[in-house]
This record gives C-alpha cells, structure tokens and sequence, in this order.
C-alpha cells in the first residue's frame, strides 16, 4: 500500500522523518510543494534518502517545482513531476469509493453517511499520526552542519544580568501563552443536510360566505367579482358581389293628419330631401294620430323597411326626412311625413363585399380571445396583491356581437361584448391550509427549506348559485435534515476520530459532513463544544 503525506509550511526535516518512521505503509508520497525549501536543502534530501533506506520504505517525491525534482534526482530519490489534486484523483481512483447514501440500502444494514475528516494543513482526506519519535532517530544540529563538513566549536558562554534573565523569561511566558492559544485544538464540521421533496394534494373550497379560515375543514374565505368588456376589430370580408345593388334601411312614418289609421301598400314611394327615392318593402298600417279640442296631440307612427328605387351607391345617404309622393296635390301630402335615423347602406353598382358566416364566425372568435386578454389584464390590475383567481372561476354571460357592413375595400368592424364574473381567494390562506398538512407529514428530524414550496391548483369547480369554488391544491416543497448545532457539539466535544464518524453517520438529519482538525497533529475534538464550529450547508 502506499500513503500521501503533506507536508506543513513550516515542518522540519526531523519532524518529517518523525512522521515518516510512524507511517505503516511501504510506500510514501510526499506531497511538497506547500515547503519546497525543505527539500532544495541538499542536506536535508540526503538525511531523508539515509532513514528511507534504513527503514526500509520507498520514498516518491511529488512536485510541480523543477528545484525540488532536480534535488531529488541529485540524491538518486524516485520523484513524479504531479500536483497534489492529480495525485490524490489516481489514489482516490485506485481506492474503493465510499458511497454517500445507498439507493436502496439493505434492510438489516445501517444507510452509510460519507464524513470526510481533514486536516487544515492538508487538501485530502487523511489521518495523521500524534506521534514523537524516538531520540535515535531525531537529526541533530551537530549533525547537520557534520554532513555539511562544518565543524562546531564550543559555545564559549556569556554573563547575562538576572535583569536580562527576567526579562526573557516574560518574553518567553507571553509567547508560549500566545502560542498556546493559537494552536490550542479547533475543530470545523461542515455538514450537508439529507433533503427530500415533499409531495401531496388536498381538497379545498372557497366559500363567499366565509369571513374566516377553518382549517380543520380546508374551507377559506372566497369573494366574487363582476365586470364588463367590449372588444372591437376591424376584418375583412372574403365575398365579393358583382352583381349591382340597392341601397337599404329604415324610416319612421307620421300621422299627423287625422284619426284615422292610414294603409300604406308594398312598394309606395318615399322621397328623400336629396331626391333619392325609396320604397316600402312591405305594407304597413299608419296608426291614427290623437287629436284633442280639434288639434293633434300627439302624431301616429310606425317604423318601416325601405329599399332604394334604383340601384347604386348614391342611395347610401345619411338621414333624412321623407314625403310621400303618392300624396302631393291632397291635404294628406302635408299631414303624412317620414324620417330615417341611420344611414342608408348596401347601395352599389357592382364589385360590392358581403362578410360571410365564416367571416363573421372568425370575427367572433378573434373578438372572444381579446375580450379574454383584456379580462385577464383587468383582473392583473384590478384583483388586490395576494388573491388568486383560477381560469375556471371565471363566469361569461351571454355575449352579444355586432358587425357592419362591408365598405368599398371590404372592410367591416366588429364588436363583442360580455359580462364577467371571477371568483379569488387569498393565497395565504392557501398558504396555511398546506401548512397544517405539511406539519403532519413531516418527520421530527426534518424541517422545510424556505422558499422552495410550489403550489399549483386543478379541477376547479364553481357551484350552481356561484357562491363557493372547489379545487385541488397541488404542493411540492423540499424538505431537509434539522440539524441541532449545539446537540452536535456537545455530542462531539472530547472525541476522537472514528466516534466522531459513528456519531455523525447515526445522525438521520446527516447526508455527509467534513471534519477538520485544527492544528493539524491532533486526533482528537476538543473538550469545549465551544471551540467546535458546526456549520449546515444549503440552509
């Protein structure tokens, strides 16, 4: 087997060695490129080369630093010209992968959480030693600068006043102080909460008789709405006449010259102020005027089709007042008259357009999607923020369309209009509705994640006196782990690796966790869960 050992900024090459001799593989990696001053040191490759061998263990010096690989060519040690991440992806890759959670774990097997334990001064998961190497094996000062070919001479020794004593000794005290607070043990779990999605549909009602929620019933307040709107276009019409044609349209008749009703036949003749004449398309019966002390109070009338004499688009006029010829050179020419109060229309004399039922059909339809966008717009702009209004809780009466005739080009306008009625209700009572649900279906280990709920409502009915609107409401919502912080670091405080793992791995809130030691010697968390960090990823 074979081991990766990093290598601290500031390690020795005794310390290293230490770490070395304590290592049960036979093949060690060292990573080296945190401290390649450690080994550019000629001195200090040749007292590495020197225990490797004499421990029996094959040393591969990784480094991306082209010093480093020379020095190590130089004292006839293996190296890999490899980064650190390449090196722990081919031993990654050569080791089993531990799975982060089973699909389908076994029934009598306990699901296997991942929980990655680092060190601060490492970039992979590995296990350092707490170990002091024997007096043996330690590389001393005098035999540094021997293995240079220095000589030592001996140290001849200086007087110091017990001011200078003191003083150092103070220097020393706040600096072993300071240092112990710095490297007195940490430790930093980051953990990543199992989440689940949370699916589940109810019924409800919406009801305009309800001034507030019952949820036990999953019935919520409802409100209804009621609006008109008219939507106009202009189309074309697709049937053109040859033919010529008559001018057509209506004209109210007066009696105002007696009593007595007045039989107007088929056809008689009405004359317009511009000298266009008009026939009545059917016979019509001129009620009596009512004549009080001798004068009219109040004229007979009757409305009456027309249709122009001759063909052609002259006849198209405008109101006007009409005589009856029929009548001139008697009394009767003066006490009847007639007048129009819309235009003539439908005159041409050949080339005229006719909207068919197909276009009149497509005007409707057209009309009837823009009468549903204005609707919806006035519901945007209308409905208070917060309600909600389904597309089947909306209620169009009888629409009622119009359309003109077709002019020289065509062209004719349409319109529609329709009254509607919409039903809304509050989304927040929507809201606490899915709450008392999603409460109840929740496990003690699980709390959601917010802003990840999403609801959506089908098969929405009104009933008959549209007074209350039934639905379903659709939620989906993420759900995670409740990771207690402080129940964790009480749980973790004075232990060691492999019990920080079980306990971490027994937590059902737990998907996987990374551990970091710091410094990065020690194995174990230390005794005060408040020098432990438990940090919940994604929440």
């Amino acid at each position: 087997m074979r081991k990766i050992l990093y290598i601290h900024p500031d390690e020795s090459i005794a310390y290293l060695i230490d770490r070395m001799e304590n290592t049960e593989e036979n093949t060690i990696y060292i990573a080296a490129d945190r401290n390649p001053a450690l080994f550019i040191d000629a001195v200090n490759i040749k007292l590495l080369r020197r225990e490797a061998v004499a421990l029996g263990k094959n040393i591969v010096i990784a480094s991306l630093d082209r010093n480093v690989l020379d020095a190590a060519k130089n004292a006839s040690m293996d190296s890999l010209e490899i980064s650190v991440e390449e090196l722990e992806a081919e031993e990654e890759h050569a080791a089993a992968p531990v799975s982060v959670i089973e699909d389908a774990p076994a029934e009598d097997e306990p699901e296997e959480i991942n929980v990655r334990v680092m060190r601060r001064d490492a970039h992979a998961p590995t296990v350092f030693r707490k170990t002091i190497a024997p007096e043996a094996s330690r590389v001393t000062l005098t035999e540094r600068n021997m293995l240079r070919g220095e000589e030592i001479e001996p140290h001849s020794g200086i007087a110091f006043s017990w001011k200078f004593i003191t003083l150092s000794f103070i220097a020393a005290g706040v600096a072993a102080g300071a240092g112990f607070y710095a490297l007195s043990p940490r430790l930093s779990v980051v953990i990543v909460p199992k989440k689940e999605t949370v699916r589940f549909d109810f019924q409800a009602v919406a009801d305009s008789k309800l001034s507030a929620i019952d949820v036990g019933k999953a019935r919520i307040p409802g409100q209804s709405i009621q609006t008109e709107k008219t939507a106009e276009g202009e189309f074309t019409a697709s049937s053109k006449n040859n033919q010529e044609t008559k001018a057509e349209g209506e004209l109210t008749v007066y009696n105002e010259f007696s009593s007595n009703s007045q039989t107007l036949v088929k056809s008689t003749r009405f004359t317009a102020k511009d000298g266009n004449v008009f026939r009545l398309k059917n016979g019509v019966v001129v009620p009596g005027a009512t004549i009080k002390d001798g004068k009219v109070v109040s004229p007979g009338m009757v409305t009456a089709a027309i249709i122009a004499d001759q063909a052609g688009a002259a006849h198209n006029i405008g109101p006007s007042d009409f005589t009856i010829p029929g009548f001139a050179g008697t009394p009767k020419f003066t006490g009847f008259r007639a007048k129009s109060s819309k235009p003539m229309t439908g005159g041409g004399t050949g080339g005229s357009f006719a909207a068919t039922a197909d276009d009149l059909e497509k005007a409707k339809a057209a009309l009837s999607e823009k009468l549903a966008a204005q609707t919806q717009e006035y519901i945007n702009a209308n409905i208070g923020k917060g309600l909600v209004v389904l597309a089947g809780a909306r209620t169009q009466g009888t629409p009622d369309f119009s359309a003109d005739t077709p002019d020289a080009g065509g062209k004719f306008k349409a319109r529609l209009k329709a009254a509607y009625e919409v039903f809304a209700f509050s989304e927040s009572d929507v809201a606490a509705l899915a709450e008392d649900h999603l409460v109840r279906r929740l496990l003690d280990t699980q709390k959601t994640v917010p802003g990840t709920r999403v609801v959506s409502y089908a098969d929405e009915t009104m009933n008959s006196g549209k007074t209350a609107l039934s639905f379903t409401v659709k939620v989906n919502e993420l759900a995670a782990g409740a990771v207690k912080q402080e129940q964790i670091q009480a749980q973790l405080a004075g232990k060691g690796e492999d019990e920080i793992k079980r306990i971490l791995r027994e937590n059902e809130a737990v998907e996987s966790a990374e551990v970091t030691f710091w410094p990065f010697w020690i194995s174990l968390a230390p005794d005060n869960p408040k020098r432990i960090t438990v940090t919940v990823q994604g929440m």
